[in-house]
């Protein structure tokens, strides 16, 4: 009872020094709880099917994504209740010598430990159900699901998985505080507070040149990555990622000398005031620490990263989905690989299967319907109202390459690389203008008109879009099986097909009349709009087709896939979802972690040089200068990291960009206008409690 009573009060005592390490373990606690628990909505949200899949894999990815989170704030648990260890050393000092024995001191740290412990459990897991409730409702939105009424979600398995981790994580705190207590000497207890940083540069002229070095080195590692790319990991890549990780180290390895170089070069300012005291405060702080900071400035890209990317993707996606779904289905059939032919091996034309498509004149309509039949599928007038063919026909007169001679920009650097080796030989598809035309009067839009002597490109992906519309601006003619047609100034960028991603690279648009007879289908793809009257249709429509695939009659239609409207948006919004949660619960975890480090950092080293501070008010500085000098300090420690993390970031994102560019055009002006505010905040948070803490230290607050 004692030591229970000694401990409390320690620990309402030493009110402000917990605050840092109760608010970092809150944090932690409340969004562990609320990610894990995303899996036990669906009995309130009522998914099913696929969307329920898709809630699994997304609670099964958590899950693991849970385990590295577990270990960075067990790190963190323990980094910062080493510093309050470190503030209290003189007290352990004290109870020592007042007779206090070393395994007494341990349970009495042990104690105060599991009190701030239980009292962070179960705030953090209060606002975790809160924030739970709000995951809910974006997880609705995500799945196009609804929240029936007031709806509450207590997750026990969440609750489960919290406990044993932060359980767990408190033991390891404890079992380490103990072996510090237990290993200390006295006299180091006595004189903690006397110890210096350990300066690993003395030499400024060396630190000044240093710096100009690292950021030559992060110069170069930015033009390496944007002359490389993600898409190819050649050995410029990895060069660029080691180049950028050591540029990174020695800028914060140099970063005090050079500051400190610097002021002294303008020699008012390094006179003025405490200025003097401060850079010198500042080039030990910084030069003591540069490795941690190191590591917090890559940990805080990777953050930005995660989050702007995630969401920008998610943004991509969202955006995708409605450009490609004009159409309530699509059906496809590949005949062979493009260029392939009939007769060549994997061509579906000459296999019993190719030998019924003929019979029904290639008509996917007709086909689907016979076959429909023969599975027992419902009858197809009672699905589709109406349906419009498209057949690409391989060209043998037209490659990609022919168009990439015509091209300003060639192909491989206008699609950053974004295309496969020996592109140049495949043959670019024909599409007939009326089947062409028929398709985007389904899809409501406008249809195109062509001259005689005229044919126009086509394509719906952002990777070769800007290369065909650069081939159209030329004004170039084309050899079209025999027939020059001048290729129209404009290019047909609407997606033809259900799809979840637009993938269409290109493909030649011609009159009807100058198509000869002969030429190869490699696919087929059929666009159908539902029966309004019956609500099951889309159901249907995808049980006949996935009968039809499963069928080994070989009167059936050889049918290679379909995908409905309702399914793109399952799958779409699924993918949203996961990335933009995983991205979040990533992000959000690593930036309390640099944030919390780096006050601790600033906290221990205000608490060393409190006798300082206590020093320069008596030898006759005021309360305002020791004041700018501790906000200088901090606010330089904070906006480095952040500021070169950022510098990371933007160039990072120029080479994301085309990766992203695969699923279409990524713009991350939201998503990093959302992400900066939600940063900033915490950031803040951090930067302020760590102001007013190594305030509170300097001016001999207790």
């Amino acid at each position: 009872m004692m030591f229970c009573k000694l401990a409390w009060g320690n620990v309402r005592r030493s009110a402000r020094d917990f605050a840092l390490y109760f608010l970092t373990i809150v944090f932690g606690v409340s969004v562990f709880y609320a990610f894990n628990s995303i899996t036990d909505q669906q009995a309130v949200l009522a998914l099913e099917g696929q969307s329920s899949g898709l809630l699994d894999l997304l609670g099964m990815l958590i899950g693991g994504v849970s385990v590295f989170v577990a270990v960075i704030l067990a790190f963190l648990v323990v980094y910062a209740d080493r510093f309050l260890i470190r503030r209290r050393k003189r007290e352990f000092a004290v109870y020592l010598t007042l007779g206090m024995q070393r395994g007494q001191l341990a349970r009495l740290v042990a104690l105060e430990t599991g009190m701030i412990g239980a009292v962070s459990l179960a705030v953090g897991i209060a606002l975790g159900v809160g924030l739970s409730q709000l995951l809910m409702h974006v997880t609705a939105s995500f799945f196009g699901a609804e929240v029936p009424g007031f709806a509450f979600v207590f997750s026990t398995g969440a609750l489960a998985k919290t406990l044993v981790c932060f359980l767990a994580i408190f033991a390891v705190t404890i079992v380490s505080n103990s072996g510090v207590v237990m290993r200390a000497r006295l006299i180091d207890l006595l004189s903690a507070s006397k110890a210096s940083d350990d300066m690993k540069l003395r030499s400024i002229p060396l630190s000044f040149a240093l710096f100009a070095v690292a950021c030559a080195v992060i110069g170069f590692s930015y033009h390496l990555l944007l002359e490389t790319g993600l898409m190819s990991l050649s050995p410029q890549f990895y060069a660029a990622t080691v180049l950028v990780c050591a540029g990174t180290l020695l800028f914060f390895y140099s970063l005090s000398g050079f500051l400190l170089r610097a002021v002294q070069a303008c020699r008012p300012l390094y006179l003025r005031g405490l200025a003097m005291f401060t850079l010198r405060q500042l080039n030990a702080r910084v030069n003591s620490t540069f490795l941690s900071m190191s590591v917090i400035c890559m940990t805080l890209f990777l953050a930005i990263t995660s989050v702007c990317g995630g969401i920008g993707i998610c943004n991509t996606l969202t955006q995708n989905i409605e450009t490609s779904t004009n159409y309530d289905a699509t059906a496809s059939t590949y005949w062979a690989t493009a260029g392939a032919g009939a007769g060549e091996e994997g061509s579906l034309l000459d296999t019993p299967w190719g030998a019924y498509a003929r019979e029904m004149d290639f008509d996917m309509a007709r086909g689907l319907a016979e076959s429909g039949v023969q599975v027992g599928a419902a009858p197809w007038e009672d699905m589709v109202e109406r349906s419009v063919q498209v057949d690409y026909l391989d060209s043998t007169t037209i490659t990609y390459g022919t168009l990439d001679a015509l091209a300003d920009t060639p192909l491989m650097e206008a699609a950053s690389g974004m295309v496969s080796p020996g592109f140049e030989a495949m043959p670019l598809p024909y599409v007939s203008l009326s089947q062409y035309n028929a398709a985007l009067e389904l899809a409501g839009a406008e249809p195109v008109s062509l001259a005689d002597d005229e044919c126009m490109l086509a394509g719906d992906s952002d990777i070769t879009l800007s290369w065909l519309r650069d081939v159209a601006d030329a004004g170039v003619t084309l050899d079209v099986e025999g027939t020059e047609l001048k290729v129209a100034g404009t290019v047909g960028d609407a997606c033809i097909e259900t799809s979840s991603i637009p993938l269409q690279s290109g493909a030649l648009v011609v009159p009807d009349a100058a198509l000869p007879a002969g030429l190869t289908l490699y696919r087929s793809i059929l666009d159908v709009d539902f029966v309004d009257a019956n609500p099951d249709a889309g159901e249907q429509f995808s049980e006949l087709c996935a009968a039809v695939q499963d069928s080994v009659d070989e009167r059936t239609w050889p049918l290679s896939s379909s995908l409905s409207r309702e399914e793109v948006w399952e799958q779409n919004m699924g993918l949203t979802a996961i990335v933009g949660y995983l991205a979040v619960y990533i992000g959000f975890i690593l930036v309390v972690a640099s944030a919390a480090i780096l006050a601790i950092q600033q906290l221990s080293s205000a608490s060393d040089n409190a006798s300082r501070y206590a020093l320069l008010s008596k030898l006759g500085a005021s309360r305002q200068q020791v004041t700018t000098s501790v906000l200088v300090q901090v606010a330089v420690c904070f906006a480095f990291p952040l500021a070169l993390a950022l510098a990371h970031t933007a160039c990072a994102f120029q080479v994301v960009a085309d990766v992203v560019q695969a699923f279409g055009h990524l713009d991350i002006t939201a998503a990093a206008g959302m992400t900066a505010a939600a940063f900033l905040a915490l950031y803040g948070l951090y930067f302020a409690l760590t102001c007013v803490g190594s305030l509170a230290l300097a001016r001999g607050a207790k």
